[in-house]
């Protein structure tokens, strides 16, 4: 049994939550906080050592148990679907055909063998990095900073989160003033509120500049205070379309190995001039929050 307190035993105990209450209707929140974490940054790390979104994992699980009344019984499959939390026929079979690649009348009406999908079992985090994709981090006392640009809620699923995070910040620069020419670019996650699972999954991200440098904002500009907190900061040098490769590597590797606690603030990217989408020697910033307890020190 993993130790508790732990990252390892946090999530171990989060996936014990899911699997005694996997047909309750659960909220990202309430799992989060059996592994003592925010939602956002709870699911991050869930996402990169588990290799699903809370959400699909939760999915499949309910899927996978209830398939046997799919195939061989004669419950109505709107009676199957109430039970796995869906609300419609179609909205179940939507979300079994992704799971399974066929319809579950088809399935049913065919004899297919399904998939299994078992609950997680073993060590949580074995990702092993021979290069790390960041260096740092250098610990740094944030005083707070105050942005001014555009907010919009983006799913955490999949090839939708780029996406939609590309078309903030294409947003964003259509409506900067020509005349501004701002050092620094910062994109800011969070996740707000309480989302029951079935309903999906969104944080809140900012695509935003310093308030000293746009001098004449235009209306579709919002603010967005990040208060006080202290940061690890890791440097990325890399096309910035592969930063979640260190992403990646900050919640599955180095977190665990170090005696950093993440906080429940702000996380956010810092970019300049000098980062680019594709171009191998860009230079960008990562920010996570933390509370630190003589935590381990990674040099690049």
């Amino acid at each position: 049994m993993a130790n508790p307190g732990t990252y390892e035993g946090n999530i171990q105990q989060a996936l014990h939550y899911i699997e005694e209450r996997l047909f309750s209707s659960l909220t990202l929140d309430e799992i989060a906080d059996k592994a003592h974490m925010s939602s956002f940054h709870f699911h991050r790390m869930f996402q990169f050592v588990i290799g699903d979104t809370v959400k699909d994992y939760i999915t499949k699980r309910r899927l996978s148990e209830l398939k046997d009344e799919v195939l061989n019984s004669n419950i109505n499959i709107l009676e199957i679907a109430l039970r796995c939390r869906y609300n419609s026929h179609e909205a179940f079979t939507r979300s079994f055909k992704r799971c399974f690649g066929i319809s579950p009348k088809a399935a049913r009406k065919n004899s297919i063998i399904l998939p299994e999908y078992p609950p997680f079992e073993g060590r949580v985090f074995t990702e092993n990095f021979s290069i790390a994709p960041v260096s740092g981090p250098r610990f740094i006392e944030n005083p707070g900073i105050t942005l001014m640009g555009i907010s919009a809620d983006v799913e955490l699923s999949g090839y939708r989160v780029s996406r939609d995070i590309m078309n903030i910040w294409k947003l964003f620069f259509s409506k900067l003033p020509r005349k501004t020419g701002p050092s620094r670019f910062y994109g800011c996650c969070r996740m707000e509120g309480k989302t029951k699972i079935h309903e999906g999954e969104v944080f809140n991200y900012f695509a935003g500049v310093d308030t000293n440098e746009v001098s004449d904002p235009p209306n579709l500009y919002t603010e967005k205070t990040i208060p006080p907190h202290r940061y690890a900061v890791f440097t990325y040098h890399g096309p910035v379309r592969r930063i979640r490769d260190a992403h990646k590597f900050i919640y599955a590797n180095w977190l665990p190995s170090s005696n950093a606690q993440i906080a429940d603030d702000f996380s956010f990217e810092c970019y300049t001039k000098e980062s680019r989408p594709k171009e191998l020697d860009s230079y960008s910033e990562i920010w996570v929050p933390v509370t630190c307890h003589e935590a381990s020190m990674l040099h690049g």
